[in-house]
């Protein structure tokens, strides 16, 4: 794909995404135009991609800024939030700024303040700031308009349910021939095959970046249609629909995170308090022991350590892509630590050990430190681990249960250099206790009419679960 094409197509998605809030009402349509920016865009124009036995490291995919700063990742939110600002000023004009709102903003500037404390040869690049701001920065502050209420909430779960169920016709025709849609599309991209071969037929890609991408949405989509399932029997129609199709990605790490979310969402447990927080003190002294160096990582995946004989039972059980992707992370945690606190400000830091790291986390750190990781991480799990910890009780319900997405987004991305972006969104929503109450201006529209009814039944639940 050359890069004049992929401005005609975005260009055109910009144009198109206007009927969308002519025909719905404004927060319908600010969805509706960012899922379909995520289902239908092309990724970007991809680097030359190298043709051999060894997958192309060099592309890092939208997630953080590489050599691509034009993307769907951007585009999406960019034209949510201009036909917002149009279409529904009246939101914008009641909106107050947070104070997890200086944290996203202190983001998306970190890469020039990052600059002049850097005294390495990397080059750094201005368009970075704005890559944040369109990805990370607008994709949150949406969340901020438009997942506040329980209205609000319901009418997010009804588009990812509406998106996942979209999915389905082409993710069957490429589950029996293989990933095919992107290649006819668009040209080859660099991870459509990267394992694509399940163990029955194929994982699909569509227009994602890694099939894994897919699996992450699929899974999650099933949760929420989980979450809008009521007490008859059409309810439960989109939910086994979507979990049936997740089951059948036979994306393992998807598959555990939707399994797990569902029983959070059903089993009755009243946990102490003093569990939660445990966990969560656990996981930070383990994170902090990883960095530093006080756990002996080294030793513990040594040969005959207790890491090998696991990654040894998980490769004779079929799943080797955990422990792999283990074992990048591990070559370049050294490189990690010697400048862990600003980061290194090149997508490329780790080209010196011969691999990169395949999860979110250390990829990030690595760029730009744990100041900037902070930055981010602080306002996108705040919010919802304040919400999930304050419920306190399973199974989760009301704000929580929309809280979990964000939670099991976050789990995915350990390992996982992309994160689910919609949860960007649902963590702007929870940012902030205080209920929205500024009324929407009336829509005589036929569409937006079948919408308000095909949601009553959600909204009415999430407000009992309020």
């Amino acid at each position: 794909m050359t890069a004049s094409l992929l401005t005609t197509i975005y260009w055109s998605y910009a144009a198109l995404s206007i009927l969308w809030f002519i025909a719905l009402r404004p927060r319908d349509a600010v969805f509706a135009t960012y899922f379909s920016g995520w289902l239908l865009l092309p990724v970007g124009v991809y680097p030359p991609i190298v043709v051999g036995n060894w997958l192309p490291i060099e592309i890092i995919g939208l997630t953080l800024p590489s050599q691509m700063l034009v993307t769907k990742a951007a585009v999406a939110p960019l034209v949510a939030v201009v036909y917002s600002l149009v279409f529904d000023w009246r939101r914008w004009r009641a909106m107050r700024p947070a104070v997890l709102d200086l944290c996203v903003v202190g983001f998306c500037l970190w890469p020039l303040v990052q600059g002049q404390l850097l005294t390495n040869e990397y080059p750094l690049s201005d368009d970075v700031a704005w890559y944040f701001a369109s990805t990370w920065g607008l994709s949150w502050w949406l969340g901020r308009l438009y997942c506040k209420s329980s209205e609000d909430r319901a009418a997010f779960l009804r588009a990812l349910v509406i998106a996942g169920l979209a999915m389905i016709p082409a993710a069957i025709v490429e589950g029996v021939r293989g990933p095919t849609f992107y290649h006819s599309l668009f040209g080859r991209a660099p991870y459509e095959m990267d394992g694509a071969e399940r163990y029955l037929g194929f994982r699909p890609n569509l227009l994602f970046e890694h099939g894994n991408q897919y699996g992450i949405w699929m899974a999650l989509a099933a949760l929420a249609a989980f979450m809008r399932a009521g007490k008859g029997p059409r309810s439960w129609i989109p939910a086994v629909l979507l979990i049936a199709a997740s089951l059948a990605s036979q994306s393992a790490g998807a598959i555990v995170l939707l399994l797990g979310g569902i029983a959070l969402l059903s089993i009755p447990l009243n946990p102490p308090r003093w569990l939660w927080y445990g966990a969560i003190a656990a996981l930070g002294l383990l994170a902090g022991g990883l960095m530093t160096g006080l756990i002996p990582v080294d030793k513990i995946a040594s040969v005959g350590g207790v890491g090998q004989h696991v990654a040894d039972a998980m490769r004779a059980a079929g799943r080797g892509s955990m422990p792999w992707r283990v074992s990048q992370e591990l070559r370049v945690l050294p490189i990690v630590r010697e400048d862990f606190m600003v980061g290194y400000g090149t997508w490329f830091w780790w080209y010196s050990a011969g691999t990169r790291p395949w999860g979110f986390p250390l990829m990030m750190i690595g760029q730009y430190g744990l100041i900037g990781f902070t930055l981010i991480m602080l306002p996108i799990v705040f919010g919802p681990l304040r919400t999930v910890l304050t419920h306190a009780r399973l199974p989760l319900a009301g704000p929580a249960a929309l809280g979990l997405i964000v939670l099991l987004a976050g789990a995915d991305a350990m390992l996982n250099n992309f994160i689910f972006f919609p949860a960007v969104l649902v963590s702007g929503g929870l940012a902030t206790a205080r209920r929205w109450t500024v009324a929407e201006l009336p829509s005589t529209s036929g569409f937006a009419r079948f919408a308000d009814y095909l949601s009553r039944r959600s909204i009415r639940s999430m407000r009992r679960a309020d």
